[in-house]
């Protein structure tokens, strides 16, 4: 674990350089140099695959904590919460326990097979719960004992119940809405079974966020996906489903996808629609309040405990009381420059809790103190992403973005605060990237890299989500951005920036009807633009059968001039690249191909290769794909492999089975990817030419020793020569290599 604020660096040593034998035909290669960072046990099955591959380290950590609840742990009010982590790593989430008045660590838990959780709740027993991802599981803390238990998933196969909410039942139980089938479930610690007690919907797969009446029995539950809705159900969950929202008493809901939170206060619920609209309706289904977005945030209201009629939001940073008789909302004056994760009000009447910094305390004065979260851990990696100069970068999931340590060297960056970051270009020494929720385009200034992206633009307006795909077209100034639909919708779109005039244009259906924009490029040749789409649109949503695209599309005239399946069968067309010869390459699931511009066919195909895609499972990312400088060869990630092409035989090589996601090149030709928190590079061989060392070829070997770079020898190479190259390596290695440049390098 490595603070933001600081920066770590391991010493870095010249492996040894014998010549080992490279994955491929007729190549040979030395091995590189290797940063004597730490390897974890989990990462070294990655590496004795091939030597040339090198461990960076956890590049993004960050301070994230789920929603927090607060309850009492030895007498003290501490909110309880989940810190991300990576699961089945030496820092998986860690679920905690905070003194809201000191700040104070008093628990500190590794939950092993958890990443985060979304819900945090405490029973009327005082147990507290805790719903995780991506184990979907249940988890109960006792703070009698201190004791943390895994309850186990909801179903056999775990991802047909993901939990994204918790509320407290009767006699100590808790209620979990979870996602993919409407489906609630209750935990009963009498029988300390989990079990089924409602379908609520099957048009709407998620559940957020539910409410149990202790007054009525009754148990409220928002459902969403296709459209947002408020249920209430009898008997606590088991008896009589009453739609509580529509249309015509609350306008406009069900033309969003989601209400993510809710809150029983005195006989009102109190809920956060999508965009944080604010709606207040009585239990008896009557609507006093219904705003526009933006009028409520974070994870919590607060309760007054002398006025059961009136409870704190927050809105903007800025804390407000609502009243259920009045029907109004009014400033409080405190300005707590955050959301709630939970907060109360002391006996003194100071307001304190927690929020995205740490825990709090505002006194009515509005005098406002914090301590700041000390728990940060490495999150796993979004995507790996190119910056400029050299640079390279890791986004988080679900946010955070850091600089890559490309040397090996240990130095771990701060990261952003802000994300999910799907896809970047570059332009003019700055990066503009996309990021999840609401597809945003925004600008980045990596030289300032602490700094928040500046939104430029979003597809909220029509329905788009996920960014990945970005190509920049020098040529027009433009840059392009394919997008999957919002939640419970498939019609993807590409987004068209112009930067001499700042404006913007959305295409959706113009371009493919009822798929997603997964992977785009440019192709300076024909000054054409090539479009590969997906059949999976957004979550909750079952797409129809179907085949993926190549669309080639013309910007001068924003028309689609070709339109095929380049492999039959497959749902996804990815890794979209223009070789150097001008054909086009691409996968479709398992399937590399290549497409000649001129003929507008498919002139190759080869199956078999990354592994097709599995049922009932979204696919968005998969191929990522590149030409090195170095080699002139391709390099590909897909399926969690790591592939070599050559661009004249077109032969694949598998260079590693396992471990190789998102891959992105520097502008040294070296490519990187990911597993979980993990980043890696594998160093591109240097190509040693045929015939007796020249000069020339022995400073190209004094700099690929000092770089780290192995070498690869053509086939039937003579000893001699290579015995003389490998003396130039032992020689930089200790330390003569600028004496070497002066010989072979003037």
């Amino acid at each position: 674990m490595i603070p933001q604020t600081t920066t770590r660096t391991v010493a870095r040593t010249l492996g040894g350089l014998m010549a080992l034998a490279v994955v491929g035909a007729g190549l040979t290669s030395g091995s590189p140099a290797y940063a004597d960072i730490p390897v974890p046990e989990s990462v070294q099955p990655i590496l004795d695959q091939n030597p040339d591959v090198q461990y960076l380290g956890e590049p993004v950590q960050v301070k994230q904590p789920s929603p927090a609840k607060i309850g009492r742990l030895d007498g003290r009010d501490v909110a309880y919460q989940v810190f991300k982590g990576t699961a089945g790593s030496d820092y998986p989430g860690a679920f905690t326990a905070v003194d809201v008045r000191t700040g104070e660590t008093l628990v500190n838990l590794p939950m092993d097979t958890a990443e985060h959780a979304r819900a945090v709740t405490v029973a009327s027993d005082g147990k507290v719960y805790i719903a995780t991802y991506f184990d979907q599981k249940l988890w109960q803390f006792d703070p009698e004992t201190r004791e943390l238990r895994d309850l186990g998933t909801y179903e056999p196969n775990p991802t047909d119940a993901q939990p994204f909410g918790l509320c407290p039942g009767p006699d100590g139980s808790v209620f979990i809405p979870t996602y993919k089938h409407s489906a609630l479930y209750q935990y009963d610690p009498a029988t300390d079974a989990i079990t089924k007690v409602a379908t609520v919907n099957p048009e709407n797969t998620y559940l957020h966020a539910c409410a149990w009446d202790p007054a009525t029995n009754d148990l409220y539950v928002t459902a969403g996906g296709s459209h947002a809705e408020l249920w209430r159900i009898a008997d606590a969950g088991t008896g009589e489903m009453t739609k509580m929202t529509n249309n015509e008493n609350v306008p406009g809901l069900e033309d969003t996808a989601f209400i993510h939170r809710m809150w029983l206060v005195d006989d009102h619920l109190v809920l956060s629609a999508n965009g944080q609209a604010l709606l207040v309706i009585g239990t008896d289904g009557v609507v006093d309040t219904w705003t526009d977005p933006g009028q409520i945030g974070g994870y919590n209201v607060v309760e007054l405990p002398d006025e059961p009629r009136k409870f704190w939001y927050t809105k903007s940073g800025d804390v407000l009381e609502y009243d259920l008789d009045a029907k109004t909302s009014t400033d409080t004056g405190l300005d707590l420059g955050a959301y709630f994760g939970d907060a109360m009000i002391a006996e003194n009447g100071d307001l304190i809790g927690t929020d995205i910094r740490g825990a709090f305390q505002v006194t009515p004065a509005n005098e406002y103190t914090s301590q700041p979260w000390t728990v940060e851990q490495p999150t796993a990696i979004q995507k790996m992403i190119a910056g400029p100069d050299g640079l390279m970068f890791a986004s988080g999931y679900p946010l955070g973005m850091a600089r890559v340590d490309t040397t090996g060297g240990g130095t771990v960056y701060p990261s952003l605060t802000s994300g999910q970051y799907e896809s970047a270009i570059i332009r003019d020494g700055q990066m503009y990237v996309g990021s999840y929720g609401n597809a945003r385009f925004s600008s980045w200034n990596p030289a300032n890299p602490t700094a928040a992206p500046r939104l430029i633009f979003d597809g909220a307006a029509e329905g788009q989500d996920r960014p990945f795909a970005m190509a920049y077209n020098p040529d027009r100034d433009e840059a392009y951005m394919g997008t999957i639909a919002g939640y419970g919708k498939l019609q993807g779109g590409l987004a068209i920036h112009d930067f001499a005039t700042g404006e913007h244009v959305w295409l959706t259906e113009e371009i493919v009807e009822g798929q997603s924009i997964i992977s785009v490029t440019y192709n300076p040749n024909d000054g054409l633009v090539y479009i590969g789409t997906n059949i999976d649109g957004g979550m909750g949503i079952e797409a129809p059968d179907g085949e993926a695209k190549l669309i080639v599309f013309d910007p001068a005239t924003r028309t689609v001039v070709n339109e095929l399946v380049p492999v039959a069968d497959r749902e996804g067309v990815t890794g979209l690249m223009v070789a150097s010869d001008g054909r086009l390459w691409g996968w479709a699931e398992d399937t590399f191909f290549v497409y000649d511009p001129a003929s507008r066919t498919v002139v190759h195909r080869e199956s078999g290769l990354a592994g097709r895609y599995q049922a009932g499972t979204f696919y968005w990312a998969w191929a990522y794909q590149y030409i090195s400088p170095v080699d002139g060869n391709g390099y590909v990630t897909a399926g969690n492999k790591l592939f070599r092409i050559d661009p004249e035989t077109l032969e694949v090589t598998v260079l590693l089975t396992s471990g190789a996601a998102f891959g992105n090149m520097d502008t040294n030709g070296d490519i990187y990817f990911s597993q979980k928190s993990h980043a890696f590079k594998y160093v591109v061989p240097q190509p040693v030419p045929s015939g007796a060392p020249t000069a020339p070829t022995k400073c190209e070997v004094i700099a690929a020793a000092e770089s780290g770079r192995s070498l690869a020898y053509p086939e039937g190479y003579r000893l001699a020569w290579r015995r003389s190259l490998e003396e130039i390596e032992r020689q930089v290695a200790d330390g003569r290599g600028e004496r070497l440049k002066g010989v072979h390098c003037a």
